[in-house]
């Protein structure tokens, strides 16, 4: 996952926080055309400055090394019995960074809210 932060300070630097790691979901009861859905992220990253002039990567300035968790609740809609939609918010807990310019060490904590699109076989009752 990947997020940049656009606020108009220090030069023509942005923020950026990347991470990954383990995704895990449940989904009850999966078999109803719409149904609940729940999911938590729990990775490790980076938070750093770039200005995207070398193809996203981070600048020579020192990334703060960070740990993310984002739980989050939803619904899931069965469209076909290959494609679901889901709908879900939740909130992201980032712990480690040191912050940046305006940016404080608990500004990238924030809600977050996502609509995926899902392919694949699904099972059903």
């Amino acid at each position: 996952m990947g997020e940049t932060f656009d606020r108009p300070i220090v030069g023509e630097n942005q923020l950026a926080i990347g991470y990954g790691g383990l995704w895990l979901g449940y989904v009850v009861p999966s078999h109803k055309v719409l149904h609940l859905y729940t999911s938590l992220k729990i990775a490790g990253g980076g938070v750093g400055t770039t200005d995207f002039d070398d193809d996203w990567d981070f600048d020579d300035d020192p990334t703060d090394v960070v740990f993310v968790v984002v739980p989050e609740a939803g619904v899931e809609l069965n469209v076909t019995r290959w494609m679901r939609l889901s709908g879900s918010v939740g909130y992201r807990f980032v712990d480690g960074f040191d912050g940046w310019a305006s940016f404080g060490p608990k500004d990238l904590n924030a809600p977050v809210y996502n609509l995926t699109m899902r392919f694949g076989w699904f099972s059903g009752k």
